[in-house]
């Protein structure tokens, strides 16, 4: 199995340069991950056989698996197996066949909005970057900012279309997974047996239509395994957390950032948390021009490189600020 992962290895290394913060990176990185994964995985039939498997006595089983696969197979009648549904009370089961691509599209989703953030390296000498922060780019790191907090609501839109989507795609998923959840809390496990199966069946019956020499045509049903719903409803469990999970951290994260860009005492308290050995009158002096997208770009490179260089860095931008309140 773990062969049918491993071209996901290089997708999970980290760059040397961090220019996303932990909320982004989880959402940008380990989500794409997430889904690749979970696609791989329901697409390998080595692992976990066919998504479809119908029993009949006859020699035309790829014609009968094939049929069923397209137009699709059909719930049971509740509590049993046999016995015909009347072609109104039929609800046909067909999102086993954009499984895999779904799983495909929410990775794009996921993996969007990562090339719209501009990539900072910053590996220069400290005097380089002393000079670049006495520079005027106020407007270049506004605009730097602006992308940035717009891929953050990003990552909240998308997240909550993906939920959306799941309701689309597999009717009524989030209705009956938060009672399967409630079950799950209370250790009722049948429970959660029964409603899980609602939702992904583990058998189906489908109607074949053929026809006959004669041209007349003849009707069959038979009965269908879905295999794969055994994992698909461990998966998408596993995704209802996830997405929900996500939801609450991005919008989390930019209740923050609208706090940090209307309140400049909190920037400050965050960069002093950074240089906590530096006096609190230099760091004020140092920071005395910043704008919100200053900070933003000063707090990624604080990011990147050691905590005493850092210090070193806002050390020597108070010596340039205080050089320039009080010219020799």
């Amino acid at each position: 199995m773990y062969a049918a992962v491993k071209p996901l290895s290089k997708y999970l290394q980290f760059k040397s340069v961090h220019i996303y913060d932990a909320v982004f990176t989880i959402h940008s990185k380990c989500s794409v991950d997430l889904l690749l994964a979970c696609t791989f995985l329901l697409s390998s039939k080595q692992y976990f056989g066919d998504p479809i498997q119908c029993m009949r006595d006859h020699n035309d089983m790829d014609f009968i698996h094939a049929y069923c696969w397209m137009y699709g197979a059909y719930r049971c009648k509740p509590g049993g197996y046999g016995g015909t549904v009347p072609l109104a009370q039929r609800r046909y089961l067909r999102y086993y066949q954009w499984v895999v691509l779904g799983g495909r599209l929410k990775h794009l989703c996921m993996d969007f909005h990562q090339t719209a953030v501009c990539k900072e390296r910053s590996n220069a000498h400290l005097r380089v970057l002393v000079k670049y922060f006495t520079s005027d780019y106020k407007e270049t790191h506004c605009r730097y900012f602006v992308s940035y907090v717009f891929c953050e609501i990003l990552n909240l839109a998308i997240s909550i279309v993906n939920m959306l989507l799941l309701d689309v795609f597999i009717e009524g998923f989030w209705s009956h997974y938060v009672d399967a959840f409630l079950a799950v809390y209370s250790g009722d496990w049948h429970m959660w047996s029964s409603i899980t199966k609602r939702v992904f069946p583990k058998c189906a019956k489908c109607e074949v239509v053929r026809f006959c020499p004669s041209g007349s045509d003849s009707s069959m049903d038979t009965l269908c395994l879905l295999p794969l719903n055994i994992l698909n409803e461990k998966i998408f469990a596993f995704l209802w957390v996830w997405f929900m999970t996500m939801t609450f951290l991005a919008g989390l994260k930019l209740f923050f950032r609208l706090i940090t860009i209307c309140h400049r005492g909190v920037r400050f308290h965050i960069m002093r948390a950074r240089a906590r050995l530096m006096p609190k009158s230099h760091l004020l002096r140092a920071l005395k021009n910043c704008s919100f997208g200053d900070w933003f770009v000063l707090l990624r490179v604080g990011n990147n490189i050691s905590p005493e260089m850092f210090r070193k860095l806002l050390e020597e931008l108070y010596e340039v600020q205080s050089q320039r309140k009080c010219p020799p």
